[in-house]
């Protein structure tokens, strides 16, 4: 695991492009801490298909996801996707490529949807 005070983290183009936005956007991420520890900007967890804790399934998932969503079409929301993270029980990267898929900036190091406008 990479640390988050490596040059990859610390340079990751994503990471810059988050630091460099004028807009408050709230920011979902499959890797929130990292968000928070790079950016000192608070981050959440992407919607949760299966509870970490109790295994099973989380049944507001789909609104949960809708609701982000919408947030990020409407220019509230932006969601971070770390490439080299693909967590199953959290929203795929295929998913938010589907729903998502006018609000992509493609990084190096990860996806951003984001509506700029």
């Amino acid at each position: 695991p990479l640390r988050y005070s490596s040059k990859i983290w610390k340079n990751a183009p994503s990471i810059k492009f988050i630091k460099s936005l004028k807009k408050n956007y709230k920011i979902y991420s499959n890797h929130p801490f990292a968000i928070y520890l790079l950016t000192n900007k608070h981050s959440y967890n992407l919607p949760v298909k299966i509870n970490y804790i109790t295994l099973s399934e989380n049944k507001s998932y789909y609104l949960e996801l809708q609701n982000m969503v919408n947030e990020v079409r409407n220019g509230i929301s932006l969601v971070h996707f770390v490439k080299r993270y693909n967590y199953k029980e959290l929203t795929s990267k295929d998913t938010l490529i589907l729903l998502l898929k006018d609000y992509i900036l493609d990084f190096e190091d990860a996806i951003i949807f984001v509506n700029l406008k």
